[in-house]
């Protein structure tokens, strides 16, 4: 562990579950330990479900310490972004497939929004999120804050652009676990169903993976997948877990997320990432220390 410390160049962090659990949540401390890595030219940038929207905040909270973040990863991988929002990659679902699943949605009384992200003709992102099934309560804005473009069919969606699609279950008490494998077999050929805990169904084209994200965002930033180490808190982390340098999860994960990261956080959520910023800053500081030892002493000799 401590040689694999010492080669990471980028972190890369989840939001939801990991930098923060709540809407008034903030990163002041996680940004304080990245402040502390800049002078050690260690980067760091967000991997996330949320829209390039939704991750904006936390965005701009860690581009206050004064480094040029590596791109942005949102809709778990679907969408590959420098933070000002410019594209470098975008995944897009297969519409009939899409369709179909819509359907089993409202057969399992799955409340469904789907996300469309477009290319401007600048390259940057145009995002919008559809909802179904409309009713006298139904939200205004998404847990994002965008605005919610209410619709009776996909038809009405501009299809070729769906990047994700988001399953709210009706009973909150309900395990998602058996309904993802459910769906998982019937439409895992075609499409990627996985989720990131509580009552949310998350869905994307198969590639749209973090860990393929990774491999764009390592190209981009002239780094080795070895040398990225990543935070994260569920399922949908679990990929880019195994495909980094070093796999970290926050103390919160479910079992099983544990069992594939190389360091398990003892605190949960932003505690959590403080922890193992610490960690990783003590190795790196240690290091460079021994190799200028070594280097003095090769002198001396």
């Amino acid at each position: 562990m401590t040689e694999l410390l010492r080669q990471i160049r980028i972190v890369l962090m989840d939001i939801d579950g990991t930098l923060i659990r709540g809407s008034d949540d903030t990163i002041e401390n996680v940004v304080a330990q990245l402040r502390r890595l800049k002078p050690q030219g260690i980067r760091f940038s967000v991997a996330t479900g949320r829209t390039l929207f939704g991750a904006q905040r936390i965005i701009h909270e860690m581009r206050a310490v004064g480094m040029k973040m590596p791109p942005v990863i949102a809709y778990n991988g679907a969408v590959v972004a420098w933070p000002q929002d410019t594209i470098l990659q975008r995944v897009t679902l297969p519409p009939e497939p899409a369709r179909a699943l819509l359907s089993e949605f409202r057969r399992r009384r799955i409340l469904p929004f789907v996300y469309t992200c477009q290319d401007h003709f600048d390259a940057s992102a145009v995002e919008r999120v559809y909802g179904y099934g409309r009713q006298a309560t139904s939200p205004a804005t998404d847990f994002n804050g965008m605005p919610i473009t209410w619709v009776d069919t996909f038809d009405e969606v501009p299809s070729r652009d769906v990047v994700a699609i988001l399953g709210q279950q009706h009973n909150p008490s309900q395990d998602i676990v058996p309904i993802i494998k459910e769906l998982g077999k019937s439409f895992g050929a075609e499409l990627r169903i996985t989720s990131s805990g509580n009552r949310f169904v998350e869905v994307a084209h198969p590639l749209s993976t973090k860990a393929n994200a990774l491999k764009v965002l390592a190209k981009q930033g002239g780094v080795k997948l070895s040398q990225v180490m990543a935070v994260g808190d569920n399922y949908n982390d679990m990929e880019m877990l195994t495909s980094c340098g070093v796999g970290v999860t926050v103390a919160n994960a479910p079992a099983a997320v544990k069992e594939v990261a190389q360091y398990v956080c003892q605190r949960e959520a932003a505690e959590g990432v403080v922890e193992a910023l610490r960690l990783l800053l003590g190795e790196v500081r240690h290091g460079r220390i021994e190799s200028r030892i070594r280097e003095e002493h090769d002198d001396a000799g």
